[in-house]
């Protein structure tokens, strides 16, 4: 599992593919420069970044979001978590 990290209309989104299947774990408005390196590779329990406020928001906090390979929603609390 490694990390994308993208800049978006102000918005830190680091990326990571969470399994096999494709499915995505998208953490957004974190803190910039706060984020493990495009690349690095991560394990269950890896820090990915620090809570923010970039972007349109109106306090610190993280949106997280999980999508399947074709972009559609997932349920966090049904994805499987795979240790290496």
């Amino acid at each position: 599992k490694s990390i994308e990290v993208y800049h978006t209309f102000h918005i830190l989104m680091i990326y990571i593919i969470k399994n096999n299947e494709g499915e995505i774990v998208k953490y957004s408005h974190l803190q910039n420069n706060s984020y493990a390196g495009e690349g690095t590779e991560v394990s269950i329990g890896s820090k990915v970044g620090t809570v923010g406020s970039t972007g349109a928001s109106t306090g610190p906090h993280v949106h997280i979001e999980v999508t399947d390979n074709q972009g559609n929603p997932v349920d966090p609390m049904s994805v499987e978590i795979e240790e290496n």
